[in-house]
C-alpha cells in the first residue's frame, strides 16, 4: 500500500544522511584540532570520508527518486 512505501521504510535514507554528516563534521573538526583524536588511524579517517561522501550522495539521490516516485 502506499501508506508503507511512504512511511518508515523511507527514513532509512534520512537517518543515513544525518549520520553520514556527522561522521564529516567529526572528519573535518579532527583536521581542524588534531587533538581531539576521533580518529586514531589516518588511513581510517580517509575511508570514513570516503563512505561517508559516497553515502550521502546516494541516499540524496534516493530521496529524490523516492519523492519523484511519490508524485506520479
Amino acid at each position: 500500500s502506499r501508506e508503507h512505501y511512504i512511511g518508515r521504510p523511507l527514513m532509512l535514507p534520512h537517518a543515513s544522511i544525518i549520520l553520514a554528516g556527522l561522521f564529516i563534521v567529526l572528519f573535518v573538526a579532527d583536521l581542524c584540532n588534531s587533538n581531539m583524536n576521533f580518529f586514531g588511524n589516518r588511513l581510517a579517517k580517509n575511508l570514513i570520508l570516503i563512505f561517508s561522501l559516497v553515502t550521502l550522495v546516494s541516499e540524496i539521490i534516493l530521496v529524490r527518486i523516492n519523492r519523484r516516485n511519490s508524485r506520479k
